[in-house]
């Protein structure tokens, strides 16, 4: 049985952005196992939230609202402090497998990640072609004006936002054409768009 996990940030209010984004994202991968009522696992993922809001006092800090759910039913459901990773280097790292959906299953991912120990995270290339990091979309920046690459490995929540809102731009960009741009952005659900930025020249290809 496959199953996904979905992660969202949770705000000092209690508010979740991007919630739409994750509803939608979720019923994709559930669609996609033939399940006919999405709507009654992201019911119970909303019924977990309050659950755990009321488990755990208020914390002046940002949160990480976790879910694992298979096709029926959410199966786990955390909430727990978020602080975004520093990301200083990064390197170049070709892979051949996907991960259409947002799968539990990273073993493929996370080993990647671990044949790079001397960067701070990878930027993942599937012919010849810039993806994701290994936790997050990216953007480059070149006169302008921000592009996203135009098959990443996941179609983030927020990276869907900011093409919606004209924000990003996508844009097929090849390991070639890295220094072309002059700035790198790291952004996922949890991480807001400006908060992980460095220069394209930390990219070691």
């Amino acid at each position: 049985m496959s199953l996904f996990i979905e992660t969202l940030r949770v705000e000092h209010d209690d508010t979740i952005p991007l919630l739409d984004y994750h509803k939608s994202r979720m019923t994709r991968a559930l669609s996609s196992l033939g399940t006919s009522s999405p709507v009654t696992v992201i019911d119970q993922m909303m019924a977990r939230f309050a659950e755990v809001l009321t488990d755990q006092p208020l914390t002046q800090c940002i949160r990480k609202y976790r879910v694992l759910y298979s096709n029926t039913r959410i199966l786990e459901a955390t909430l727990t402090p978020y602080v975004i990773r520093p990301i200083n280097t990064l390197a170049i790292a070709p892979i051949t497998f996907g991960y259409e959906h947002k799968y539990a299953d990273r073993i493929e991912i996370n080993a990647c990640y671990h044949d790079y120990p001397h960067t701070d995270d990878v930027i993942m290339t599937r012919d010849d072609l810039l993806t994701d990091t290994s936790y997050g979309n990216i953007a480059l920046h070149h006169d302008g004006m921000w592009y996203t690459p135009e098959t990443p490995l996941l179609r983030g929540c927020r990276r869907q936002y900011l093409i919606d809102h004209r924000m990003v731009q996508p844009k097929k960009i090849r390991i070639e054409d890295i220094h072309s741009y002059s700035y790198l952005m790291i952004f996922n659900a949890m991480i807001p768009f400006g908060r992980v930025l460095l220069p394209t020249r930390h990219i070691h290809l």
